[in-house]
């Protein structure tokens, strides 16, 4: 290969890469929001079924965010499926 060539493939392959990289983030922004909005959805389900103060919805959302099936089991009474 010529040095042209192999520059512009170098080129090419960083090019590739970023736009990558920008779309990870763009993906990994997306499940956040997901994750967040199912949260929310879950919690909300909480506080209709009395299992939840209005008050600590803001907390809620980010614990069950973080941790979703120990959300679920608490406050949902979904099975756990923590098997320690």
């Amino acid at each position: 290969m010529k040095k042209k060539q192999v520059r512009w493939l170098h080129e090419r392959i960083n090019t590739l890469e970023k736009q990558l990289l920008k779309t990870l983030g763009i993906v990994h922004s997306i499940q956040t929001r997901q994750l967040r909005d199912l949260s929310a959805q879950k919690v909300d389900q909480a506080i209709r079924d009395g299992k939840l103060d209005e008050a600590k919805r803001a907390w809620a959302v980010e614990y069950c965010t973080n941790h979703p099936e120990i959300f679920a089991h608490e406050f949902l009474g979904e099975p756990s499926t923590n098997t320690q």
